[in-house]
């Protein structure tokens, strides 16, 4: 109990004595009524309000209980299928995730939210390059769209609804318990990574293929790339131009994430691309 608490309880104890005294020795000048021994008895309550762990007002439930967020965690388990993330950048989200939802479950389960939210949108807008509405769909709908274009299995959109649900009313101040928030941010992570791996397999995929004659790959093979990049985390950024190899180019880009500076272009010098490789003008770039 805090010090206020305390001394809430305190006072009212003293009051109550008080009054006891002063209905025993029948004092006629202080009345003792129902309103009174009512106000008193809030009194009495007061000081244990902060470990109330449920209110209910006919449907309305302040707590989110744990016996709900088990039975999702649950359900999922035995759905979903094996995690294959295994990269530092997916423990570094999670730990961070997780982190959180111990130090505070809301702000925890609100982090959680925007990291779905945020790997959601990138894998819609993958199925939707031309789409240019300002408005953001709502989730409900982006789960629904990647469930029925086959993006998203049954299963997992089901898992994704079920757990933004639950945050979302974490979020917006009902009650969770520190256990229930760390087991719906465990399976809240899972999905992100399934998210993610969804999308890697995704922009991965050539959006056009066409045959090429074994003279051409010689080509190829023998080629030189221009490629270009920039440095932006300095006081002067600068732009890059360097000439490789496809040898030179496979070692360039071995660990390329790693590097303090981004891809601009990568440009053959001894060889035109085929035409029916190029993109159109009205061609947009994904944006993850």
């Amino acid at each position: 109990m805090t010090r206020p608490g305390k001394l809430i309880l305190t006072t009212a104890v003293v009051l109550t004595l008080g009054l006891l005294v002063a209905h025993t020795l029948q004092w006629t000048r202080l009345k003792v009524d129902n309103v009174t021994l009512t106000l008193v008895g809030i009194l009495f309550v007061v000081p244990f309000f902060e470990s109330i762990k449920k209110i209910r007002f006919g449907e309305f439930e302040a707590e989110i209980a744990p016996k709900e967020v088990a039975a999702v965690v649950a359900k999922a388990s035995s759905d979903l299928p094996a995690s294959q993330s295994e990269g530092a950048s997916n423990d570094s989200k999670s730990s961070q995730i997780l982190d959180l939802v111990r130090q505070d479950p809301q702000m925890g389960l609100a982090k959680l939210r925007i990291d779905i939210e945020q790997a959601l949108r990138a894998l819609h807008r993958i199925g939707s390059p031309g789409e240019t509405s300002k408005r953001m769909p709502p989730l409900s709908r982006i789960i629904n769209d990647l469930e029925r274009s086959g993006n998203l299995s049954r299963d997992v959109a089901a898992s994704l609804k079920e757990v933004l649900s639950i945050a979302n009313r974490a979020v917006h101040g009902e009650l969770v318990t520190a256990e229930s928030a760390e087991m719906l941010s465990s399976l809240g992570v899972r999905l992100i990574e399934e998210l993610w791996d969804i999308y890697k397999e995704k922009v991965s995929e050539p959006s056009k293929s066409v045959p090429i004659d074994t003279a051409y790959l010689d080509t190829l093979r023998s080629s030189h790339y221009r490629v270009i990049t920039a440095i932006p985390y300095t006081k002067k950024p600068v732009m890059n131009l360097r000439v490789l190899d496809q040898h030179g180019l496979d070692e360039f880009l071995e660990g390329y994430e790693e590097f303090a500076e981004f891809l601009v272009s990568v440009e053959p010098i001894d060889f035109e691309i085929p035409e029916s490789l190029r993109l159109s003008p009205a061609a947009k770039p994904l944006q993850k």
